[in-house]
Parts: structure tokens; sequence; C-alpha cells
């Protein structure tokens, strides 16, 4: 029997085709990962939030984040985070910080140079949760 396809079966919505190697046990029991050449996206932060959920011994994370949604996605794994330097994610803005700070209730540390969007509305927060920066 020869399957059809109908024309709505078939309607591509999306379509990200990139290669980026990363490096998966170390996701799942580092303490300490550097992502810094990756360049995040939205869609790698979901995947990543998850493993990181997995990784209680995980304790600093040095990425570059591409969007607030990406650090919102990345937010649910990172509660156990002391330190973050999303150095060079220059898109984040004060709500990427906010989601951050939200979920991160053991954060000590956080790094946003060059995320020349950020206000001073984000260093008062990590001020006021006592996160040097």
């Amino acid at each position: 029997m020869r399957r059809r396809w109908s024309s709505a079966a078939c309607v591509l919505q999306r379509l990200t085709v990139r290669e980026a190697v990363l490096p998966v046990q170390e996701l799942r029991t580092g303490s300490e990962i550097r992502l810094r050449d990756a360049g995040l996206a939205e869609e790698d932060c979901v995947v990543l939030g998850t493993l990181f959920q997995a990784n209680p011994a995980l304790r600093a994370l040095d990425a570059r984040v591409l969007s607030d949604a990406g650090v919102r996605a990345l937010a649910p794994g990172c509660g156990q985070l002391t330190a973050v330097d999303f150095s060079g994610s220059e898109e984040l803005t004060d709500d990427a910080v906010s989601a951050l700070a939200g979920a991160c209730g053991q954060l000590d540390s956080a790094s946003f140079m060059s995320c020349t969007m950020l206000t001073e509305a984000s260093a008062t927060l990590l001020n006021d949760k006592g996160v040097g920066h």
C-alpha cells in the first residue's frame, strides 16, 4: 500500500541546521562547564537546562547565550549554580538577569561584561540578592 501525504502534513514550520559539539558527559557530571565558543541559542539552552537539572555537582557556568529566551530556558536547571559568566552575550537584557537571579538561589558571582543592553536595574537586583558582579 502506498502512503499519500497531504500538503497540510508536509508544511515545514521551522528548520535550524547547525552543528555544535557539546561534552555531554561533562554537562551531566561536571562542576564547572565552559561553553563560551558554542554561542547558545534558545533551543540549545532548553536541552542544557534539562541536563543541568540532572547534575547536582554543577557550580559554575561560563557561556555565551544569544538571547533572554535562552537564559530563561537555562534558568530551571541552574538552581545549584554559585557562579555564572555570560560575558560577551551582547543581546541580553535585564529580563535575563531577572530570570537568572530568580532561579539561582545560591548564586554568589555573576559576570555580564560587554552586555551593553543591561541597565542599572540589573546591578541593583544582583546587589539586593547579594551577588557580586
